[in-house]
């Protein structure tokens, strides 16, 4: 692959699982040997969530695209968002 890989991590305040994101999708990258771009988003209300392809906190998305498998972190509720 040429270039940078966009990688963007979304994510609310709350939910201390970006965190985790955070640190390892630069050294997934690293280990994988792609260059990347990462940019991190706080998603501070509902309304601009379904505008975002936001699921859930954290959310990463790779050129856009929603990470398959993200699923509920292990031992917490992040990534569950309702929008009533």
């Amino acid at each position: 692959m040429t270039g940078d890989v966009a990688v963007e991590t979304l994510h609310t305040m709350g939910c201390a699982g970006w965190r985790v994101a955070r640190d390892r999708v630069p050294a997934a990258a690293r280990r994988e040997g792609i260059s990347l771009t990462l940019t991190e988003t706080v998603v501070s209300s509902l309304e601009g969530a379904p505008r975002r392809r936001f699921p859930g906190s954290p959310t990463v998305l790779v050129e856009g695209a929603d990470v398959p498998g993200q699923g509920q972190a292990r031992g917490g509720p992040c990534r569950r968002l309702s929008l009533r």
